[in-house]
């Protein structure tokens, strides 16, 4: 299964869409340049460069690396 079977790449391209895209620790780093210029898309990489497995999270408040979205510390990145 491709993105293309999910989002309707193509109407995103034509909309003129403005794309920003978080690839967190990095594993999808090198996908999106194809993907963006295969279907058209305005779209900008955050973070270009690769980080270890969930660097990306801040710590918790009692400092540990939670991926809790309620928690204003975890997501303060």
């Amino acid at each position: 299964m491709t993105v293309a079977n999910v989002i309707d790449m193509q109407r995103c391209g034509a909309a003129g869409l403005r794309i920003g895209v978080d690839p967190l620790g990095g594993a999808s780093i090198e996908y999106w340049a194809p993907i963006a210029e295969r279907y058209g898309l305005s779209l900008e990489v955050a973070n270009t460069r690769g980080r270890p497995p969930f660097s990306f999270m801040t710590l918790d408040k009692d400092g540990k690396i939670r991926m809790d979205c309620s928690s204003p510390y975890a997501m303060a990145g």
